[in-house]
């Protein structure tokens, strides 16, 4: 993945793990790794947790750069929900969307999330 990428998977993880408004040490925990792999500053990506746990509308400005490796990319969006416990129905919502966005289909992010 390209840096672009990297940040852009970032930014969507962060929206996963900030739908319900409080990230938990798990999911922390993965985000603190894809920070780390993408490069980015600790500022910036408070940042980026303050507007995914603030702007019910922030995931919708995600993923538009991610396209090479959208099995990747929802694998790891499916891992940061699950993080927390049981995958709520809105980050099945978001992830479909997700999904969508990276040309992959609902049902197999469903059967993704199924194993």
């Amino acid at each position: 993945m390209t840096v672009n990428e990297e940040v852009d998977l970032l930014r969507a993880a962060c929206c996963i793990a900030g739908l319900d408004g409080d990230i938990q040490p798990a999911e922390m925990q993965l985000l603190e790794k894809l920070c780390t792999d993408a490069g980015v500053g600790e500022a910036s990506f408070q940042a980026m947790l303050d507007l995914a746990k603030s702007d019910n509308n922030f995931y919708m400005k995600q993923l538009g750069w991610t396209r090479t490796d959208p099995q990747r990319t929802i694998k790891v969006l499916i891992k940061v929900a699950k993080a927390s416990g049981d995958v709520t129905q809105i980050e099945r919502i978001i992830l479909g969307h997700f999904a969508e966005k990276i040309g992959l289909d609902r049902e197999k992010v469903q059967a993704v999330l199924q194993e």
